[in-house]
């Protein structure tokens, strides 16, 4: 976790390679990294790191399905959708960002 500062704006930054492997090295890794910046809580702006720009889709609600927090194996994570196209299926998991970013203790 870090904090980026961008003109007036402090910006949160969460690399979930870290989050989700603590031993991983940013540092050795020579990927160019991309800023994905999001407004969740009024005020607060939030940025997550990724490998590579994020496809804009847009998600049938019906789609989307809740993820029981007993039963989570990522925390922050908390819904999920699944697409299929032709024969391929993606998964896409959508992050909880007041977990992601709040922890409980």
């Amino acid at each position: 976790m870090g904090l980026l500062q961008i003109g007036d704006y402090t910006i949160r930054i969460v690399d979930l390679h870290q989050q989700l492997n603590p031993d991983y090295d940013t540092d050795s890794t020579n990927l160019q990294s991309f800023l994905v910046i999001t407004n969740p809580i009024e005020g607060d702006l939030f940025g997550i790191i990724v490998d590579e720009p994020p496809n804009l889709i847009e998600l049938n609600p019906d789609l989307i399905r809740k993820l029981p927090k007993y039963n989570r194996r990522l925390p922050m994570v908390s819904h999920a959708a699944v697409l299929q196209e032709n024969e391929k299926k993606t998964t896409i998991f959508m992050l909880d960002l007041f977990e992601l970013f709040n922890p409980v203790a």
